[in-house]
């Protein structure tokens, strides 16, 4: 239906496996078989303040602001008669903040490859719709996809509504790739509704804001190009961007029956067109009681990584606690990966749970995994870095030093989350729900078939000491009140968690190996001293560099230049 965000729906049936397994506390993991009956997951998801909501540097603000006097706002879009506005929205959200860290001037970026990505090729969502193109999403979906890599790619190469099938080779080309997504809430969450001074806060500092709200006409003013919709029964339907506001916006400019009780509205940007609203542009009431979300996307040019070492790729569907009480506020996750190639690990990348969490991210080398040494955590700590993420969702941290690594070898990422209000501060995938619907009955709420089916583990701990893993086990909760849960969700029993959601990045280097580094494995240590004697004495061929000095030949004056660096002594 055009002009209409169609909310995702994922329904199937589902048959719970017998999984022989228990960790941590009987309580939170555990094994059953359910009866699963065919179901619908986000029906009627429902609104739902956020729970801790990040206070503003700030409660002065101007009576009004434009974000288009900033030069940073894109043109508008036409989605036609597709259910797309929630990947036009992601995409006007990354593209603001393009022009505003002076990557390029006027981005045109793709929001047909990110629809029809998301419901296509390897580890898609699944789509209820004939037509992926209606599927609907979130902006939960579109940085769960972005974050893969899967896109951005340039208009040019997928343009909007030319082809209703894409080259599967494409799926995973990045002109841009995400680096961080503000504000998105799991999967399996409501949809969240914020303060004015929240929303002020995240304009002024000049990001276009992804929400949503219910969109039909019957609260529409068409001749001031205003909306405002009391009603709090009504299901969001529709995503825009939010890039001002006018505190003084007249009451009376709404449509008649349907008036706010003060002025004051939110400056939007539509995806119907120039021909509609003022140019494209409309406004709603500050209290348009379904206007939620607020969704902020963030990239940086494609070759700034390399490498994604991923295991998440359904991204965040719920949280998890690590406590066998599930009442500590910080926990640990932690992934093991093997080396595609020698590109160093430069940065780190998952979701944060709630407002004004703390993340320590330790990065390991030489791990040597196997049952004799179960801990992801075995090797050397290569790198780390510590900090606070203001907003929710997800966030890339660059290290202060690249970690070396070399193809082949096993490395681990380890990550400690705490939280202040919710013991939830873990962020996993999930295969499907079990909800309580009645006395002896359940409901099984599908989210992907293969979360549960990877082979490739995950490991979260309540200490960073005792580690398990989480692919495929089953988690129940004592405290449920603190995910935001959907309305279908509100009674949930338990998940089948996939992995943890954790990635590493790596990067090309153009930086010259160092030529003390004989063996070439990413360091000057003494397996360079050894290897250069076994070379002088003619133990082993000499096929390494070995003129260290550059001086035409390999003599002593090279093996003095090398124990002189072993030992940082100047002979």
């Amino acid at each position: 239906m055009k002009k209409i965000m169609l909310l995702l729906c994922l329904s199937s049936a589902f048959s719970f496996c017998t999984n022989e397994t228990a960790y941590i506390n009987e309580a939170n993991f555990y094994t059953e078989t359910e009866i699963s009956e065919d179901t619908s997951f986000f029906t009627a998801p429902g609104l739902t303040r956020a729970l801790n909501e990040a206070e503003p540097e700030t409660d002065f603000f101007p009576e009004s602001f434009d974000l288009r006097t900033k030069g940073i706002v894109t043109p508008v879009r036409e989605q036609e008669n597709y259910g797309t506005c929630w990947a036009i929205a992601a995409t006007d959200s990354a593209e603001t903040q393009i022009i505003k860290n002076g990557f390029e001037q006027n981005p045109d970026l793709s929001e047909w490859h990110l629809a029809y990505f998301s419901y296509s090729g390897v580890k898609p969502f699944q789509s209820a719709a004939e037509n992926v193109f209606n599927s609907g999403g979130t902006n939960t979906i579109a940085a769960a996809t972005l974050s893969r890599w899967v896109g951005s790619v340039y208009e040019e190469k997928a343009p909007y509504a030319a082809s209703y099938e894409l080259d599967p080779d494409t799926k995973f080309e990045s002109d841009y790739k995400l680096s961080d997504a503000w504000n998105v809430h799991a999967l399996t969450s409501s949809h969240i509704k914020h303060s004015n001074d929240f929303l002020k806060e995240l304009i002024y500092n000049e990001n276009a804001v992804s929400a949503t709200y219910y969109s039909r006409d019957e609260f529409y003013n068409p001749d001031t190009f205003s909306q405002y919709c009391p009603d709090e029964s009504m299901t969001v339907d529709h995503a825009v961007i939010l890039i001002g506001w006018d505190d003084n916006y007249p009451k009376e400019n709404f449509k008649e029956g349907y008036q706010p009780s003060e002025n004051g509205a939110w400056l939007a940007k539509n995806s119907w067109g120039e021909d509609w609203g003022n140019s494209g542009f409309f406004w709603i009431s500050y209290e348009d009681v379904t206007l939620c979300e607020a969704g902020c996307f963030f990239s940086v040019p494609g070759d700034t990584y390399s490498t994604n070492y991923q295991y998440d790729e359904t991204g965040w569907t719920i949280s998890v606690s690590a406590d066998g009480n599930q009442q500590a506020l910080s926990g640990y996750m932690a992934n093991v990966f093997t080396a595609e190639n020698d590109d160093p690990v430069t940065a780190v990348s998952f979701y944060t749970t709630e407002d004004n969490a703390e993340y320590e991210i330790t990065v390991y080398t030489d791990v040597e995994l196997s049952s004799n040494k179960p801990s992801p955590v075995n090797g050397k700590a290569a790198a780390s870095v510590s900090g606070t993420h203001k907003y929710s969702g997800f966030h890339t941290v660059t290290l202060d030093e690249p970690v070396k690594i070399r193809k082949g070898e096993q490395f681990s990422v380890a990550v400690k989350l705490t939280n202040h209000e919710s013991p939830y501060m873990l962020p996993v995938e999930a295969s499907s729900a079990v909800v309580s619907s009645g006395f002896f009955s359940t409901q099984t709420f599908l989210f992907n078939s293969y979360a549960n089916e990877e082979k490739d583990p995950s490991y979260i701990s309540f200490d960073g000491k005792s580690w398990y893993t989480t692919t495929g086990k089953k988690y129940s909760y004592e405290y449920p009140e603190y995910l935001n849960l959907a309305k279908s969700l509100s009674r949930l029993r338990s998940v089948t968690l996939g992995n943890v959601c954790l990635k590493a990045y790596s990067s090309h280097t153009e930086t010259a190996p160092d030529p003390l580094d004989i063996n070439r494995d990413g360091s000057v240590d003494t397996a360079d001293f050894v290897l250069m004697m076994k070379i002088f004495y003619g133990t082993e061929e000499d096929e390494y560099i070995t003129d260290l000095n550059n001086d035409g030949t390999t003599n002593i004056a090279d093996l003095i230049l090398l124990k002189s660096r072993l030992t940082e002594t100047e002979l």
